[in-house]
Parts: structure tokens; sequence; C-alpha cells
């Protein structure tokens, strides 16, 4: 058994109705045990990192990366909303 996330609907030509699509999260064997891939996705924040595919240089590059965001994160006055200007 697969435990996946909805992404999204797709038109396929030939089918008449929406057709749904799935993230893969893990099998449900292996939930709760030690992962090596996260995959977050919000209106504002999508994260999918899989540490099993990764070399040294892409891990070091994806600590730059994230210490960076937390940065801006953390400089950034959270009490008020921003204005999305995609209208998310």
């Amino acid at each position: 058994m697969i435990h996946c996330d909805k992404h999204g609907d797709i038109t396929i030509r030939g089918i008449a109705y929406p057709v749904a699509t799935y993230w893969i999260i893990d099998t449900y064997k292996s939930i709760g045990q030690q992962r090596s891939h996260v995959r977050e996705e919000y209106p504002a924040l999508e994260l999918d990192l899989d540490l099993n595919s990764m070399t040294t240089d892409d891990r070091k590059q994806a600590v730059d990366i994230l210490q960076r965001a937390l940065t801006l994160l953390s400089q950034t006055d959270i009490s008020e909303p921003k204005n999305n200007p995609k209208g998310k």
C-alpha cells in the first residue's frame, strides 16, 4: 500500500472528465521509520527533498538554500499577512 497526496486534476483527450493525479509519498510500511525523503506543499511553500538521490555537493547547496530561506523567514514580520500578487 502506498501513501499519496492528491496533486490535482488533469484533462486527458478522449476522457470526458478530469483525471486525478497524486504525489507518491511513501509506502505505509515505511511510515514512522526514518525517512530520507520530505515532500511538503502549501500555497506559498513547496519542498521536495530526497536525500538518497543527492550528492555531497547537492546536500551542501541544499543547506545553503535552506539557511538563506530561514534567514529571510526570521527577518520577516509575520504579525501581518502580506498581499500575494498571484492572488493565492
